[in-house]
């Protein structure tokens, strides 16, 4: 099988941009405390055959599941009430994919940060979809930390998900709603192990 490595790099903590967002309104501000955070990230992710996960005694590696993709009707930060069905379709699509139960799942990874809408959207996927997870210690939301990263994002989410599933040894499900449409989610689990049986499902391994 092929072997993938995806990379994504962004900065927005340049005093230019942070001119051009508070002229545009959407820097975050005591005026505006909803606004964005200039963050700066890079991310990579390496994707492998789920064979690889077990072959010889190198670092343990995730299995991702196939990611469900979809789109909000309206952009996350129109006037409005806050809708979460896209973002919660995913999830439940994701947990389907996965073969798992709801309850399996032990954490969520979020790009959102806690005081914008998508932080909102996120802890309306917890409450629908995930009500069994605690919103204190089982939600970790990227964008708190690290401000708007753009492009990087979802690859944090991810990888943040995959890294916290191997330190726990259970299922994460990471959640992209960093773009002000699009949504997707993805199940990270611990890899098997090299005794499992050949026909295991066919999904790709990270390290990231």
């Amino acid at each position: 099988g092929d072997v993938v490595l995806l990379l994504a790099a962004e900065s927005h903590i340049a005093e230019s941009t942070v001119q051009r967002w508070q002229r545009d309104g959407v820097l975050c501000t005591s005026r505006n405390p909803k606004g964005r955070i200039p963050g700066e990230a890079a991310a990579a992710l390496l994707l492998t055959p789920v064979a690889w996960s077990r072959d010889g005694d190198g670092e343990p590696t995730a299995v991702l599941h196939r990611p469900p993709i979809g789109a909000r009707a309206k952009a996350v930060d129109a006037a409005g009430r806050i809708d979460a069905k896209a973002a919660s379709s995913m999830a439940e699509q994701a947990i389907a994919v996965s073969g798992l139960e709801p309850a399996a799942i032990a954490a969520i990874v979020s790009d959102a940060d806690q005081a914008t809408p998508r932080g909102l959207e996120t802890y309306a996927v917890v409450q629908g979809v995930l009500s069994h997870l605690d919103a204190g210690n089982d939600v970790a939301l990227s964008g708190v930390p690290c401000g708007h990263t753009g492009a990087p994002s979802t690859l944090i989410a991810i990888a943040l998900a995959a890294r916290r599933a191997l330190d726990e040894n259970q299922p994460c499900l990471a959640l992209s709603v960093g773009d002000a449409l699009a949504r997707c989610a993805i199940v990270a689990r611990p890899a098997p192990p090299a005794s499992a049986s050949a026909s295991a499902p066919a999904t790709p391994a990270a390290s990231g």
